[in-house]
């Protein structure tokens, strides 16, 4: 959402600066303007930290409450979350960083004229406190610069004059200093004695409906000169100009856990949304694109080396997937490369979605750009010229589509089936293992991405919190040198199918509701292959050549038999009429999203379904699940379901014992399958049960 009211804020700021001090500046000098305007914007700018400040004090809290009184409940609850919460903390850093590009974009002006060094002086000596303290940071620069200069100077000149401005410096950086130490609290509160309680600027912390951060340029390094070859490189195409900010951040932050070392390079190209419609101002709130050297760092800032700034570019275009490619191969050659692209995915669709240029990459696009890529591919690695791993760390890429169309540019992909939660891969957990077995073989490194990245959403990963006790989600790793003898049966299918087209949908939506069962994606129209086949295979009259063809498929994915319940239901069966009372996780009141169809409230504390039947053999009967996900009701935060607890209440008034059935795990990985198998390792949690690796496109209406 684009912020508004900028401007009528700027005219408040602008109020408040110390008017006839700033202009002590010579006018007619060059640069004067920019000088003025610096210094004017540290006054702005270091306001603003007081104010906040001010605001979050003990002290304040009747003032505060009598400035929020008159707002709507959500715009309060977000004002007293900025200014108290922990995005206190994310402003303060963004208003520290302002202030240090600022100083250090104001010293090499200083430096040129010594009427400039006077009129500062004399700026921040006018300045009362605590105001004068917007120029600490550009008083302690500028004695660093002046000092540098000085002894330079000193070493060409047998008896150096005494330099009497850097004197005066020193003993300014000296009084702030002291100044600093000081408590702002009463000087801030008469700063605003006479400001009527309308016109406190309490605007300045609405980021619903404002531009609250500043943004920052950052420095312009000369590009890296090729480094020495590693065993491998990470080259990371991190698309967050969208709503993936923040989150991007956080990632590079799981990189920087890791960090590059002398087996290992991890670099990338991080893309960040136009200042004000992002949702991070976090790390100097920097926009356009920047190519990182990841560094060790445990830190929750972006520490890492900044090796190009690229100003904005599009993340949407081949061109500059291409160009990222080919510099990462050349300028940190490795004996593997493993890629990742970052995004919002679509499948077949596309991939890395650019909110600023409103472009994305077909898979098309990626093949072209794998392809402008292959001559710095052949220059590092002439005896294997592509690259080893591709992770799409995206939501719903895992398709047989995508993978066939990759089939001749990359060894192994990974993907997901299913929507990725927006933390996607847990790069603490997928890295760290490579830089501890730098020879970690391409295979191996992809069968560990979909081990990380599935225990990292289970009970107690690393993506999981006290409120979130996990996700449902899929990840699978593919060899695509096995790829096409899996797209062609599935192309014999879909003609076989077509053959028989009327036959084939009739049975098919109509044989036990088995259409309805299969294993759809967010995406709808993305179905679970495997799923797909094994219910076509059950249905006894379709033709044998399609129940054939189903079998062959089967055969060639060699999935292992699952006995659990992520993929199957638990069924209760008894010989007399009845319902079954369950509960969940120690008989929590089930909420209605996981309730089977014939069930209802029992005694307001349980769920009730009836056993349905008699059945040809006499029995009644009920399934519980698969389940997903639950919502405990009354901590209101998401948790698998770890047991199912339930008695059965038959008609004649009797019941039965209670029961606990604990069967399987919360999520499973599977690594073994058939030689001949594209699948080389496939797992999901609980509430992706009958996904099974792969995905295609197989609308309704086929």
């Amino acid at each position: 959402m684009k912020k508004f009211g900028l401007a009528l804020s700027c005219i408040f700021i602008v109020t408040f600066v110390v008017p006839q001090c700033i202009f002590a500046v010579p006018a007619s000098s060059d640069n004067s303007s920019e000088l003025k305007d610096g210094l004017s914007q540290l006054l702005k700018i270091h306001k603003k930290r007081l104010t906040l400040n001010y605001l979050a004090d003990d002290r304040s809290h009747d003032f505060l409450n009598d400035q929020l009184k008159n707002f709507a409940v959500p715009l309060r609850k977000n004002f007293r979350s900025n200014i108290t919460g922990q995005y206190r903390k994310i402003l303060l850093g963004n208003y520290d960083a302002k202030i240090g590009e600022v100083s250090k974009d104001l010293v090499p002006i200083l430096l040129t004229k010594p009427e400039f060094e006077t009129a500062t002086i004399k700026t921040v000596k006018d300045a009362p406190f605590p105001l004068n303290l917007a120029f600490l940071v550009l008083v302690k620069n500028l004695v660093e610069g002046k000092t540098f200069t000085a002894t330079h100077d000193s070493e060409n000149v047998a008896t150096p004059p005494k330099n009497e401005g850097l004197v005066q410096l020193k003993e300014l950086l000296s009084e702030l200093t002291f100044a600093s130490s000081k408590d702002p609290y009463n000087a801030v509160k008469k700063m605003y004695s006479k400001t009527e309680p309308r016109d406190f600027p309490i605007w300045w912390f609405d980021d619903a409906q404002y531009e609250v951060g500043y943004t920052t340029h950052g420095e312009n390094p000369a590009p890296p000169t090729p480094q020495k070859r590693k065993k491998w490189t990470v080259l990371v195409f991190l698309n967050a100009d969208n709503n993936l900010e923040n989150a991007g951040v956080k990632d590079v932050n799981e990189m920087e856990m890791v960090g590059s070392d002398e087996n290992l390079n991890i670099v990338t190209q991080f893309d960040r949304m136009e200042s004000g419609q992002g949702n991070d101002i976090s790390n100097e709130n920097w926009t356009g694109t920047r190519r990182y050297y990841v560094v060790r760092d445990r830190s929750k800032t972006v520490a890492s080396k900044m090796v190009m700034n690229l100003g904005e570019r599009d993340m949407g275009s081949k061109k500059e997937l291409a160009e990222f490619l080919s510099w990462g191969v050349e300028t940190y050659p490795a004996d593997h490369f493993m890629v990742v692209i970052w995004n919002h995915g679509g499948g077949w669709k596309g991939i890395s979605f650019d909110d600023e240029s409103g472009k994305n990459l077909s898979i098309p696009d990626i093949v072209w750009a794998i392809n402008q890529a292959n001559p710095s591919l052949s220059k590092v690695n002439p005896k294997h010229p592509k690259f080893d791993v591709l992770d799409f760390d995206a939501c719903m890429m895992g398709m047989l589509e995508v993978a066939y169309e990759l089939k001749d540019v990359v060894d192994f992909l990974v993907a997901s089936e299913e929507t990725e939660p927006g933390l996607g891969m847990p790069y603490q957990d997928t890295l760290s293992p490579l830089k501890e077995s730098p020879g970690m073989q391409p295979k191996t490194l992809a069968k560990n991405l979909v081990s990380a990245y599935v225990k990292s959403y289970s009970l107690g990963g690393s993506q999981t919190s006290k409120r979130n006790l996990g996700s449902s989600i899929t990840k699978s790793a593919y060899d695509l040198s096995k790829i096409a003898p899996l797209a062609s049966l599935v192309n014999k299918l879909a003609e076989a199918l077509l053959a028989n087209h009327e036959l084939y949908s009739k049975l098919l939506t109509h044989s036990s509701g088995q259409f309805a069962k299969v294993r759809r994606y967010n995406d709808e129209s993305f179905v679970d292959l495997y799923d797909l086949v094994m219910k076509l295979a059950l249905i006894k009259d379709l033709p044998d050549d399609i129940r054939g063809i189903c079998a062959q498929i089967i055969n060639n994915f060699g999935f292992p038999k699952l006995v659990d319940r992520l993929s199957q239901p638990i069924v209760i069966k008894r010989k007399s009429p009845g319902g079954v009372v369950w509960g969940y996780n120690g008989w929590k009141f089930p909420p209605k999203e996981i309730w089977p169809p014939q069930s209802g409230v029992y005694k307001s504390r349980f769920a009730l379904t009836l056993l349905k039947g008699p059945d040809s053999e006499g029995n009644y009967s009920c399934e519980l699940g698969p389940f997903g996900m639950a919502i405990d009701q009354i901590k209101k935060k998401r948790e698998f379901v770890t047991e199912i607890n339930f008695r059965v209440l038959y008609e004649n008034g009797k019941k039965s014992p209670d029961f606990t059935d604990r069967t399987g795990k919360e999520y499973g990985i599977v690594t073994q399958f058939a030689t001949e198998s594209a699948l080389i390792a496939e797992g999901h949690t609980q509430g992706m049960g009958n996904s099974y690796g792969i995905s295609i496109y197989y609308p309704y209406c086929l």
